[in-house]
Formats: C-alpha cells, structure tokens, sequence
C-alpha cells in the first residue's frame, strides 16, 4: 500500500484530499506547513509527495527542487485544488504516478 504525504495550509482541501486518497486504500498522512514535511521525510519517507501550490507560507516550487535535491528518487506531486471537482483530477495524477512508480521497480 502507498505512503503519500500532503502537504497543504488549507484544512479543508488537504483533508479532502487525503481521505478521498485513504478510501481508495493508500496510506495518507497530512501536514499543514514545510518544517512538519521535513521532520516527516526525515523519520519515515513515503512514495509520494503532494504539494499544494496554493501555500502562502511556502514556495511550493522551491519545496519541490528542495526535496527534489535532498531526495531524488522520491516522486513529488504539485497540485493545484480549489474545490471537490479539483480531487478527481488530483487522484488521477497520483494514480498516473504510482503506476510509473511500480512499473519502474
């Protein structure tokens, strides 16, 4: 089962996000800002990194070449989500990657 890890300040859509990702049977932590992402990567990494490119208190795209640096190999997701219509769109692209991911092993 896939660890994915998301990252996002608005409550309601990483909450969206994550248990919509967790009822299709992934594994799914959540956290709110960059220090908690990196206390996450450093104690236990999962396969998939979703980033909300909404974040104020954070550059999304300088967070992704960061853990891009840091963790090559770990496959990182930036997303844009405004509503519930933006899930399905968003679980297609983590599906679309987890595909790659395992055909790549």
């Amino acid at each position: 089962m896939p660890k994915i890890l998301v990252l996002g300040e608005q409550p309601q859509m990483r909450t969206l996000i994550s248990e919509s990702l967790y009822l299709d049977g992934h594994q799914v932590e959540s956290v709110a800002d960059a220090a908690m992402l990196w206390e996450h990567l450093d104690n236990r990494q999962p396969e998939l990194v979703l980033l909300d490119a909404h974040a104020d208190g954070f550059g999304a795209m300088k967070l992704y070449f960061d853990i891009k640096e840091r963790f090559p190999d770990l496959s990182v997701i930036v997303f844009q989500g405004r509503n519930y219509d933006d899930v399905a769109r968003i679980k297609d692209a983590v599906a679309d990657e987890l595909v790659q991911l395992t055909t790549n092993e």
